[in-house]
């Protein structure tokens, strides 16, 4: 691995992050970007391509975690309420325990066909086309059902009845497999 190299590829992402975070927690920019460059230097340093991740996703994730981390830290000096705190806490567990199957996640969805990738990609952050079609209908909110998604792939994808139900199929087969079916 060249460390050059992959710090010019993951500079935008360095940026991006440094940007979000600053406006986010008036946390310091100088700070953050130095907060950033260790933990590229760590992601380097732990980094192990026989896990079959790229660097690019280890060290993304790697740098989420690690402003956030900081963040919360720098704003520890404000005075929060105990409960406040509890909840605050609560949420970050929640949060780290969630982002540490996100490799995991994209690795499986990686392992889906192209087909059934779009499907979980929709169903994950469904556009606004699909939004709208939920519109005036009972669907749980946030949630968009089989039958939204099989018609806004037929009629703004332009699939077939045989595709949609083929990627519901092997989405299916592949949660079944990982036992995070729930029938």
């Amino acid at each position: 691995m060249h460390a050059e190299q992959e710090y010019q590829n993951c500079l935008p992402i360095i940026n991006k992050m440094v940007y979000h975070h600053t406006t986010m927690s008036q946390v310091d920019q100088d700070e953050l970007r130095s907060q950033a460059n260790l933990l590229f230097v760590l992601a380097c340093q732990r980094y192990d391509d026989k896990r079959g991740t790229q660097f690019f996703t280890y060290f993304y994730h790697t740098l989420r975690l690690g402003l956030l981390t900081f963040v919360q830290k720098e704003k520890k000096e404000l005075p929060i309420e105990p409960d406040e705190m509890t909840r605050l806490s609560d949420a970050v567990k929640q949060w780290q325990d969630r982002h540490k199957n996100l490799i995991w996640f994209h690795e499986w969805v990686e392992s889906l066909s192209p087909d059934s990738q779009v499907v979980v990609k929709l169903i994950l952050t469904p556009p606004r086309a699909l939004m709208n079609l939920s519109r005036g209908r009972h669907t749980w909110e946030g949630l968009i059902s089989k039958s939204l998604l099989t018609e806004y792939l037929k009629d703004n994808r332009k699939w077939t009845r045989g595709q949609v139900l083929s990627a519901f199929r092997e989405i299916k087969t592949k949660l079944k497999e990982c036992r995070l079916w729930v029938t």
